[in-house]
């Protein structure tokens, strides 16, 4: 058993030992940031994003830098979660309107979705229901679950695989290759649970079909990317997840009122908060690479 630090020791001791300093931030006012606004576990994860040197301890890294990134970290976490939010909805409203207009049975459909993948049903639909709302509109139906219905309740688990089925039943040829819907439910199930998603910008280790897609897709339409920024980028799973997220979020919300909204509160990010404290990451090149990145694409999404 290994029994829990108190902030003051985690400071003292174990963050002073691993080299990170507190010149910006002094020793009592990171204990208080600990006390009131987080937990040492979220804001320690971000020291992946910095160097160790032969003796184990951190090179250029301040307690600072840390509550900064979380910080950073936080307000793009709640940008994503909406956008993940905005896709989703009109994920739902695409498979209903083609649905009704194309004149198919909103009970049908599901008898035939829940043939198409035997691990569906319509008791861990019930089971999942977490909300009076949710559960009232199962329980009104149940055990006959129009597609409506469904819809509305479904977790975003069973709203891909529904699309899923819903694309090869029509037989319809999309922009959005079904396996891209993983960084989607990954962005998402981290605004949802709020985990942090920038707290390894050095990891590169994706090589699936997904990241390919994108690779692909930015060496065509992003020409203000130059080859190794997009390949040495997109190795890392979390840029490549957000990334990909926007490219979804372009594809499939139809009202340019919500584009233009959630393009501003990015671009707001970016050119702000983001760099608010900008003097802290002049020795990250990796950092600075990743903004630089992250910022070409927002752009680019924003202005089309």
């Amino acid at each position: 058993m290994k029994q829990l630090m108190k902030n003051e020791d985690i400071i003292n001791i174990h963050m002073v030992n691993k080299g990170i300093k507190f010149d910006i931030i002094s020793k009592d006012d990171a204990i208080t940031f600990l006390n009131n606004n987080t937990y040492f576990t979220k804001l320690y994860a971000f020291k992946h994003n910095y160097m160790k040197n032969k003796s184990g301890k951190y090179v250029n890294l301040d307690f600072a830098y840390l509550k900064e990134l979380s910080t950073i970290d936080m307000y793009l976490r709640k940008v994503l979660f909406d956008i993940c939010l905005d896709i989703e909805h009109y994920m739902k409203i695409n498979i209903l309107n083609y649905l009704s207009t194309h004149n198919y049975d909103g009970y049908d459909i599901m008898i035939e979705y829940l043939n198409y993948n035997k691990n569906n049903n319509l008791d861990s639909l019930k089971r999942q229901a977490k909300t009076s709302y949710t559960r009232d509109l199962i329980d009104r139906h149940y055990p006959y679950v129009p597609v409506w219905v469904f819809l509305e309740t479904a977790s975003t688990g069973q709203l891909i695989n529904f699309y899923d089925f819903y694309k090869n039943k029509i037989n319809t040829v999309d922009e959005i290759p079904i396996y891209l819907f993983e960084s989607l439910k990954s962005i998402r199930n981290a605004g949802g649970h709020n985990s942090c998603i920038l707290n390894n910008l050095f990891k590169s280790n994706d090589s699936t079909d997904s990241g390919r897609f994108i690779n692909n897709w930015i060496k065509v339409n992003l020409k203000s990317i130059g080859d190794r920024s997009r390949k040495n980028n997109l190795k890392n799973v979390v840029k490549k997840d957000i990334i990909i997220t926007l490219f979804i979020f372009n594809k499939f919300v139809t009202s340019q009122a919500i584009k233009n909204a959630r393009y501003k509160e990015l671009n707001e990010l970016l050119n702000g908060r983001f760099v608010r404290n900008k003097e802290y990451f002049y020795k990250n090149d990796n950092i600075k690479s990743s903004y630089i990145f992250m910022k070409k694409v927002v752009d680019y999404f924003s202005s089309i």
